[in-house]
């Protein structure tokens, strides 16, 4: 992008014998104009240009720089000589000085970094935010409404761009040089006769009624320049824009607060956890929570054998594969339950690999998936239906709400299909869960869960090349029936303590019928358990937290 540096200069020249107004010179006044700018008044524009040069770092930059009110031009061609990329307009209201410009520029070589323009400083021809540099000198005193023409000056710089207006002599030019320009002035009968302080008040009043803040008033007074009048000038630069942010108050809690959650595993194992939020599922189109786990880095979903779907593991997971927890409770048969498991009422799946969960339970080094269920803070109801191949439906209805110190979320679920025709491959289930949520005081929270399932699934048909067996065996559960519950309490008082108790049940009823060409076959596959897991924290000072657990499993298969 090409950064642009325009500063606009407003070179007010002391006339000896035009005293008129811009707007009433006569035609003519433009060559006695030119004859005054290039004897009397010649001195002047080399130091001005000079200064204005050095203050500002144009030698080198590119950009755009205005003169208004520059006359025959000598300014901007003094401008010009000093910078090596800078472009350079010559404005006036008096388009009949523009020829002695282009007089000039031709013959200093400078035609292709000079242009002019008809322009009255009340109503300027350029864009907003356009010129890096403005200058001006000798012209701002014949303007008619100051504050209109200082608001368009501010209205075309650029933002970072300076501009500089006013009359008289730049400080660098020598004594001995202005006292010789002043009395060819009054020679002429010629030289300016105005209060050096008034003005200033009247530049610094025109900047304060227009909001520019970045200003200075310079008054020229160079040592041994008793008794010359070196001018005024105002000097002011456009900011950039400010944005200001309103406050904001960020409120935030330990990292890990143990007590508060006393099955936090250590932060060295942080690697081997993966979390998927509620977020992630919605965005997948997830809907049960083998789908939700197929995005897991390094997961592998494998089909093996008829009677259990699908196996889960994670890259470098042991066999035989990470078991389930619904809510931190283990649970040791879960087979077939995540392909039923709506994912529309979980609210975080957390896959602990290996070590990562030491403190759920006896799952050794197998890994853990733990379900954590939906909660709802604000009155939330959602019905899903859908409608495929094979008769295949499911429909979701699911809803919660927290009312005062109890939260509630409450899912049902049916999927149904027919499967492919002629490959014994229906299925007909219907699932409840529900969660409920109590803080009857500051330091007791307790939460409860209760996931059951019903209903009917057939295996399908192998196909070959799998051996005969299978591809005519008729084999189903029906019913294929489970439920588990479990219930949380966490208790902690003010002080260092805390203590969380976690009791669970479950029950697994299901029939596996076997039907072969030489009988029937009925096995009843029953199994329940129960358990419970204790912990006890305590602070044992700001840094270090001391935890003692015990874990009872109960398991009758």
């Amino acid at each position: 992008m090409l950064n642009r540096f325009i500063l606009v200069v407003f070179l007010c020249l002391d006339l000896p014998s035009l005293s008129f107004s811009q707007e009433t010179r006569p035609r003519d006044s433009a060559v006695d104009f030119s004859k005054l700018t290039s004897t009397v008044l010649a001195p002047v524009y080399g130091p001005l240009a000079g200064q204005i040069i050095s203050d500002y770092d144009l030698e080198n930059k590119k950009g755009t720089g205005i003169d208004i009110g520059g006359g025959p031009g000598n300014l901007v061609i003094e401008l010009c000589k000093r910078t090596q990329s800078m472009h350079w307009i010559n404005s006036d209201i008096k388009t009949d000085n523009f020829p002695f410009t282009a007089k000039m520029a031709g013959e200093a070589g400078l035609g292709n970094r000079i242009s002019t323009m008809f322009a009255d400083v009340h109503d300027l021809p350029f864009l907003d935010n356009y010129a890096d540099v403005i200058v001006s000198r000798g012209s701002f005193q014949f303007w008619e409404d100051k504050r209109k023409a200082f608001s368009e000056i501010f209205r075309v710089l650029k933002p970072g761009g300076a501009a500089l207006i006013g009359r008289g002599f730049s400080e660098n030019l020598p004594v001995d040089v202005a006292r010789k320009v002043r009395e060819g002035q009054r020679a002429g009968k010629g030289e300016p006769k105005y209060d050096v302080a008034q003005t200033a008040a009247e530049l610094e009043s025109v900047m304060k009624a227009l909001g520019i803040k970045n200003y200075e008033i310079r008054l020229p007074v160079p040592p041994g320049s008793e008794g010359v009048n070196y001018g005024v000038w105002v000097e002011f630069r456009k900011s950039f824009p400010e944005y200001v942010m309103e406050p904001i108050s960020v409120k935030a809690s330990p990292e890990r607060d143990i007590r508060e959650k006393p099955l936090t595993e250590s932060s060295g194992l942080e690697l081997s956890t993966t979390v998927i939020e509620r977020q992630e599922m919605e965005k997948q189109g997830s809907k049960t929570v083998i789908d939700v786990l197929e995005y897991v880095p390094g997961a592998w979903i494998e089909t093996r054998g008829r009677k259990v779907k699908q196996f889960f593991s994670t890259r470098g997971q042991k066999y035989p594969y990470p078991e389930y927890a619904v809510d931190g409770a283990l649970f040791r048969d879960f087979h077939e339950i995540p392909y039923f498991f709506s994912s529309a009422d979980i609210e975080r799946i957390e896959v602990l690999r290996s070590s990562a969960a030491m403190l759920s339970g006896i799952s050794g080094l197998a890994g853990i998936i733990n379900i954590v269920p939906r909660t709802y803070k604000t009155p939330q109801t959602s019905w899903e239906a859908e409608y495929g191949t094979f008769g295949t439906y499911r429909s979701h209805l699911s809803h919660g709400a927290t009312v005062k110190d109890v939260s509630y979320a409450i899912g049902v679920d049916s999927p149904h299909t027919d499967g492919p025709d002629k490959r014994n491959a229906a299925e007909n289930m219907a699932n409840f869960q529900s969660t409920i949520s109590w803080k009857p005081t500051q330091s007791l929270s307790v939460r409860t869960s209760i996931f059951h399932i019903n209903g009917k699934r057939e295996l399908a048909l192998a196909k070959p090349p799998a051996s005969e067996r299978f591809q005519t065996e008729i084999s189903r559960f029906d019913p294929f029936r489970t439920t588990f519950a479990s219930l949380r309490t966490l208790y902690r008082p003010a002080g260092k303590n805390s203590t969380e108790l976690l009791l669970y049940y479950a029950n697994r009823d299901h029939m596996y019928i076997n039907e072969t060409d030489t009988g029937h076959k009925s096995t009843h596959e029953m199994d329940y358990e129960w358990g419970l897991n204790l912990v006890q924290s305590h602070a044992v000072s700001a840094n270090n937290v001391l935890r003692v657990g015990g874990y009872y499993n109960h398991w009758v298969a």
